[in-house]
């Protein structure tokens, strides 16, 4: 073992224990930022509050990262059209869009049952985000009031 003191253990850069000890830093450190861990989930979610995002933001939040580089990021027909309606609606934010949204999302979240908030698309807080942000404009499109 390398030298160690009462209370804390040294490492002798240049050693293979400091070399470890070092390679130990960088695999914590890369840990933190994985999906799933603490820091990396409330990170995420703080990006994801937001309005009703713009499609390339919406595209980043439910995106899995892994699943693109593995080319198995597949999605599903009511993703695709919950994308779509995101997309037209922030080229032409209007209600009649802002409902497409609202239908859609419906759909989507039909799709994956009583788990949808289990699902890797909300990984990032990005579906309850939406879903929060849905909840707070009324009929007609206007925010809801707090009072």
């Amino acid at each position: 073992m390398c030298g160690t003191t009462s209370k804390n253990v040294r490492f002798h850069i240049g050693t293979s224990c400091g070399s470890l000890y070092f390679l130990l830093l960088l695999i914590t450190a890369h840990l933190a930022q994985l999906p799933g861990s603490k820091q990396a989930t409330q990170q995420n979610r703080e990006e994801a509050k937001m309005s009703i995002p713009t499609y390339e933001q919406w595209k980043a939040l439910t995106t899995d990262a892994w699943k693109q580089t593995t080319r198995l990021d597949i999605r599903s027909p009511q993703l695709q059209s919950l994308d779509a309606t995101i997309e037209k609606y922030n080229k032409e934010k209007s209600q009649n869009n802002l409902s497409a949204i609202k239908n859609a999302f419906e759909v989507w979240k039909q799709s994956k049952g009583d788990q949808w908030q289990r699902s890797d698309r909300n990984k990032k807080g990005a579906m309850e985000n939406l879903a929060a942000e849905l909840d707070n404009v009324d009929s007609r499109g206007l925010t809801k009031s707090t009072t």
